[in-house]
């Protein structure tokens, strides 16, 4: 068999090679820095990788010369063959409208928050209404089951009607009113039943002006108890009231 005789291509006639020698050439002429990817943040050039076949002629595009010579970084970051401006202009629009993203999910996520309280309001709201209301159609039922407010509280309101002489003005389902006109006087008795409490107001209105006296009690309490409270009330009331006239009249 015969011999065939490879030959391999000098290291120097290598494309790699070639490149590698051109970059000496340029690094040897010149004594302008050479580029890198990072220029530190401190405007001093520090190790930058090579890119090969970047000519450094072309070093204005990376530094600034100040009037003494020293050269400033320009970027942070440069890319070669590109337009670096452009490029950091668009990060930064990037990087503003992410924070208006941000912003915009913030406040977003803040109005929810605002509108989930108000719902939970609103629930509350209507479940206390509810409750409320079923309560209260249940103490009417209560009522009707037992004849009406005057059966139940017969002897309180047969009584205001005889010692005052009242008589039965208007009537609901929880409440009644009696009242009585005279001279230059108007009383009035409002009772209202509610839940577990009767209430009472007594109003008089005369020439010299309005007044009125509340009492509270418990729904099981005695009607003779609730009427002598009421009488020893409004007694002392007309005493004072009588007593103040007395006492402010330029005629006695």
């Amino acid at each position: 068999m015969e011999d065939i005789e490879i030959q391999l291509p000098k290291i120097e006639d290598t494309p790699i090679q070639r490149m590698a020698n051109s970059i000496r050439r340029d690094t040897s002429t010149s004594g302008n820095l050479d580029y890198g990817m990072n220029l530190n943040m401190f405007n001093t050039p520090a190790e930058k990788p090579r890119f090969d076949g970047y000519s450094s002629s072309k070093q204005d595009e990376v530094y600034d010369t100040k009037s003494d010579g020293t050269k400033v970084a320009k970027y942070d970051n440069y890319i070669p063959g590109t337009d670096n401006n452009k490029r950091i202009a668009q990060v930064q629009s990037t990087s503003v409208n992410r924070d208006n993203s941000i912003d915009l999910k913030t406040n977003s996520s803040n109005v929810m928050s605002m509108g989930t309280i108000f719902l939970f309001i609103g629930l509350v709201s209507v479940l206390l209404l509810f409750k409320f209301s079923k309560a209260f159609n249940k103490d009417v039922r209560q009522i009707k089951r037992e004849g009406g407010l005057e059966n139940m509280y017969s002897h309180l309101i047969n009584t205001l009607k005889t010692e005052y002489g009242m008589s039965v003005v208007n009537r609901t389902n929880t409440s009644v009113t009696l009242s009585i006109n005279g001279k230059g006087v108007y009383v009035k008795f409002h009772i209202l039943k509610a839940f577990n409490d009767l209430n009472i107001i007594w109003t008089m209105r005369n020439l010299v002006g309005s007044h009125s006296l509340k009492w509270k009690f418990n729904i099981d309490e005695s009607q003779q108890y609730m009427l002598n409270s009421i009488a020893l009330s409004i007694d002392n009331f007309n005493e004072k009231y009588y007593n103040d006239l007395k006492a402010n009249s330029p005629f006695v």
